[in-house]
């Protein structure tokens, strides 16, 4: 057990649920296309655009990378899901107008009326992934650029190949009223726009609401082994020695002197040379502190004087030396008590320091007192060292400037650890007080690391989303050419986006930094339905078309495919709720609810927005800006 065994059985079960779940989601897509379009050659168009795709993302990705990290290894299910998303849009229309003209016309019409859709949705994708680039976590930036590629890769294959495939294949055309489930559902969609838009409106902003709240309850947290299904080796090891041994997580204090061989020189911490009442601490002279005695005890109750003191408000009086500041740290540490974390109280299981391995020599050599003085001090380690105490330099470096000290603590998540740290780093701080000339401490470790990992990550996650957001309405603005409909559409895609990880926490479920990574991913894929209705209404009102008619029609034909590749998205990512690996149960989770969420808005929200008035599309004169 440990983290470097977790790390190790994650990578092998990532590698052994990979394979099996990517394949299960390429059947599912399969049938589920298979079923919606009922014809053959539409399904094998499909499988010959989306696996390329995914197949070019991890291999071009991976090649840049150096590799597939765990969290990259999301990326070929996420490229598979969205590519076919692209091509079912452009069959599904050329179907369409199969039935209205020949197949080389039919072709010109698809693309040009769902290619401008199919662009603008593989932009905001790949403007949701770039927004990972903000995070200070390679794997997140290697999810980008696998994914990255994949979906511009499932353009490129769909607008190259797809004409030829279409042609080739001589895939036949299809009414819209062949699925007349829904047909009428998206009917009946529209009448509810139309007669109750206030209520549909309030309602989205009400589901808003409750998300925020779920947001606001989210519970964040790093257990690397709670990501084991039960009974995985890994967990069964780790709860086995978190009940039998000490520990089963650890951390680091690295202490630096300032100076060589300052781990044994009482100098380097004098900081203080006037009585107590004085105001103005000055760094000591080489003439004062040369005025030290080597042979001074400072292992014992009187071994401190009036001139190699400091006046610590917790600690009281301690000499200037590391060894007894060390011995005082270990005391207050194991002595802490914080039953809200840990259910023995004491989060610091364990310390080890250079503390034990001087009272263990100085003992044994029959000294006097609880620590030996300076100059024993020297003897006794160099001593220690040459009999083969090689745990030595595992407490303090060579040059003798640094020293570290080990914690032994409980595996009770990073939220709990992050607490844990903080007091650790206060009680360093205050018995080494930095003083002029560069005493530091430090806590490290990978527990400290993951625990503070967390809020870093959350800060520049907001930063990443935001940057998202803004660059997503000024591309909708620009194309659109009007400022309103690039904010008034993105308004009903907060809601899919925050609805997809908010229900987590109204659930009272905790995620980890793995699912923090799909709020960029949900963001991108979000805001496509809108993408497609908006482009399909615009279309419709500038060939004449009032507002009602030109919401039926966008409803009728380009809603059916914005159900159809939601269904798809939804089953395509949801196969991944039933894997016993945590990181996959998180997008099985997560990114099918904000599809649901995101069909939702689109098919009710945006279009009793546009009933209401508050998305308008130029029609005949671009210059509108408002």
């Amino acid at each position: 057990t440990g983290m470097p065994a977790s790390l190790t059985a994650l990578m092998l079960e990532t590698e052994r649920h990979a394979g099996p779940y990517f394949a299960a989601s390429l059947v599912i897509i399969l049938i589920l296309v298979s079923f919606m379009l009922k014809e053959w050659r539409a399904t094998l168009m499909v499988f010959l655009t989306a696996l390329p795709a995914s197949l070019w993302g991890a291999g071009f990705g991976g090649t840049i990378n150096g590799g597939l990290s765990i969290v990259a290894s999301m990326a070929p299910m996420i490229i598979l899901v969205l590519a076919t998303a692209n091509i079912v849009h452009l069959v599904g229309q050329y179907r369409i107008e199969r039935l209205r003209c020949d197949k080389e016309e039919a072709i010109i019409r698809t693309f040009h009326e769902v290619g401008m859709a199919c662009f603008l949705t593989t932009l905001t994708t790949l403007i949701g992934f770039s927004s990972l680039r903000f995070l200070p976590v390679g794997t997140a930036k290697e999810l980008a650029v696998i994914a990255s590629i994949g979906v511009a890769a499932s353009f490129v294959i769909a607008f190259v190949l797809g004409p030829a495939l279409l042609s080739l294949l001589n895939v036949p055309g299809a009414a819209p009223s062949e699925s007349k489930w829904m047909t009428a559902a998206l009917e009946r969609c529209r009448l509810v726009a139309k007669e109750r838009p206030v209520f549909v409106v309030a309602m989205g902003g009400l589901s808003t609401v409750l998300a925020i709240i779920g947001l606001m309850l989210l519970k964040i947290d790093t257990n690397v082994d709670a990501k084991f299904y039960d009974g995985h080796p890994v967990q069964v090891a780790a709860k086995w020695f978190g009940d039998r041994m000490t520990g089963g997580a650890s951390a680091e204090i690295i202490i630096d002197t300032g100076q060589e061989g300052g781990a044994l020189e009482r100098s380097a911490f004098i900081r203080e040379q006037r009585p107590a009442e004085a105001t103005k601490q000055e760094t000591p002279t080489e003439e004062e502190i040369a005025g030290f005695d080597d042979d001074d005890g400072f292992g014992s109750a009187d071994g401190a004087t009036e001139s190699t003191e400091i006046v610590d408000p917790v600690a009281g009086a301690l000499p200037n030396t590391v060894l007894v500041r060390l011995q005082a740290l270990e005391s207050k540490l194991r002595g802490l008590q914080r039953p809200d974390i840990y259910e023995g109280k004491k989060p610091i299981l364990d310390v080890i320091s250079l503390v034990d391995i001087a009272e263990r020599t100085h003992s044994a050599m029959g000294g006097e007192g609880t620590l030996p003085n300076r100059a024993q001090l020297a003897s006794q380690l160099a001593l220690f060292a040459g009999e083969g105490g090689e745990g030595l330099n595992l407490l303090v470096d060579e040059s003798r400037r640094y020293v570290r000290v080990q914690l032994r603590l409980p595996s009770v998540g990073s939220a709990n650890l992050v607490k844990i740290v903080d007091e650790v780093e206060a009680a360093a701080q205050e018995l080494f007080p930095r003083p002029e000339g560069g005493l530091r401490t430090g806590v490290t470790g990978m527990e400290s690391l993951f625990s503070h990992l967390i809020e870093t990550l959350s800060s520049q996650l907001a930063k990443g989303f935001g940057f998202a957001a803004l660059v997503i309405t000024l591309v909708m603005a620009f194309v659109f050419r009007s400022v309103r409909v690039g904010l008034s559409s993105m308004l009903p895609n907060i809601l899919p986006v925050i609805s997809g990880i908010g229900v987590v926490g109204l659930f009272g479920l905790m995620v980890d930094i793995d699912a923090l990574f799909l709020v960029s991913v949900a963001l991108g894929i979000a805001v496509d339905d809108t993408i497609h209705f908006l482009v399909r209404y615009r279309h419709e009102r500038q060939a004449g078309k009032d507002l009602d008619e030109a919401v039926r029609l966008s409803l009728c034909e380009t809603g059916l495919g914005i159900v159809r590749t939601s269904i798809i998205l939804v089953c395509g990512f949801g196969i991944w709720l039933t894997s016993p690996y945590l990181t996959f149960k998180y997008m099985g989770l997560i990114l099918p609810m904000t599809m649901i969420m995101a069909v939702v808005a689109d098919m009710l929200v945006i279009p009793a927005m546009v009933y209401l008035g508050w998305i308008r599309v130029p029609i005949s004169e671009p210059a509108e800006t408002a």
